[in-house]
């Protein structure tokens, strides 16, 4: 497949053990300097999306009904988490961008 904003991958070799090695120590790494997120405030920030989400669509459905908008309309109004957020991987500190 190829297209705009489509290239070929570097390699397609599967990783050797070295690679897997270079990735556990990154890891540690990572670990070790607080980089990951917490799963405390893992739950905290998919708490905050959640209700960040109920007020949005509420508020989509009101102004939706009050202008005479289809109901299947209406439930296209949503929130759409991105970037670290969406892939799951955000760092203690990062926002919840949506």
């Amino acid at each position: 497949m190829s297209g705009l904003g489509v290239t070929k991958p570097v390699s397609t070799k599967p990783p050797e053990p070295a690679d897997f090695a270079s990735t556990r120590e990154m890891t540690a790494y990572l670990q070790e300097i607080g980089a990951f997120e917490s799963p405390a405030r893992k739950r905290e920030r998919e708490s905050a999306l959640t209700g960040l989400t109920t007020v949005v669509e509420g508020w989509g459905a009101r102004v939706s009904t009050a202008k005479g908008i289809k109901s299947t309309v209406r439930r296209q109004v949503r929130v759409m988490p991105f970037g670290s957020s969406r892939l799951g991987v955000a760092t203690p500190g990062a926002c919840v961008c949506v």
